[in-house]
């Protein structure tokens, strides 16, 4: 059965607990020794690698990466990421337009309670954790923002752990893999890596405030979404609303 069509109005325990597991397991990996200190090696030589790149680099590349640093490039991401629910919803007919219209409603709510959409007022922004970006902890490090100062360029973050980007791309591309098939949900991820590579490389996020952090909040996110009644009867309740109006304007 295609969740598309209809999933169950369930607890699905064990999932739940599972998914829970191996976010806590990848939480406390970063929190604790012995694997803490090979997460922040991986972070120090990520951010140093780059970093030497883009001092090193020349203007061609230099610019590249203060464009796509640059809030307009995230929209065009999020367009993309859009899109792929239109080009589903049209492929699979107006049948399933009012539960295509669902599952992005409920998407949204998601997106709202647990990342605040990047604004610092999700349930991924209260982990006790205040980390400095890696541009803002290394003064000397090269500086994209001071380089470029005619764009306006991301490279810094008082509060960069978790990756506010990381946490909003995965939780769409995971809805994406959840309802639709295996292809979109492979462009739904390279679309996820793209929108987030930009910041790792400006030294605005550690590698690891998208690979431990947005990632431990995406799986819970998605886990209480789709493990739990609570994401079928969103997409139910607003399939039904849809619906209505679909006959109010004669499109269905």
């Amino acid at each position: 059965m295609s969740p598309l069509k209809q999933d169950q109005t369930i607890w699905k325990v064990r999932p739940l607990l599972i998914t829970h597991g191996i976010a806590l397991l990848l939480m406390l990996s970063w929190m604790f020794e012995p694997s803490r200190g090979l997460w922040l090696y991986i972070d120090n030589a990520s951010f140093w690698f780059f970093n030497d790149s883009l001092k090193n680099g020349g203007d061609g590349y230099r610019y590249f990466w203060a464009l796509v640093n640059m809030q307009g490039f995230d929209k065009v991401v999020a367009v993309l990421l859009l899109g792929i629910f239109v080009v589903h919803g049209i492929s699979k007919g107006k049948a399933l337009w009012g539960r295509h219209f669902g599952i992005m409603v409920a998407m949204f709510v998601v997106l709202g309670i647990w990342t605040g959409y990047g604004n610092h007022t999700g349930i991924g922004q209260l982990l006790p954790f205040e980390r400095l970006s890696a541009t803002l902890e290394y003064p000397d490090s090269f500086r994209l923002a001071q380089w470029s100062t005619e764009l306006k360029t991301k490279d810094a973050s008082a509060d960069s752990f978790p990756g506010d980007h990381g946490m909003i791309l995965l939780i769409v591309a995971g809805f994406v893999a959840y309802y639709f098939s295996r292809n979109y949900a492979w462009f739904a991820f390279v679309l996820a890596v793209i929108g987030t590579m930009p910041r790792v490389v400006a030294g605005a996020h550690w590698v690891t405030d998208e690979v431990v952090g947005a990632i431990f909040i995406a799986m819970l996110a998605l886990s209480w979404n789709f493990h739990t009644p609570a994401g079928e009867y969103m997409v139910r309740i607003s399939d039904r609303v849809f619906q209505k109006v679909f006959v109010l304007l004669r499109l269905n």
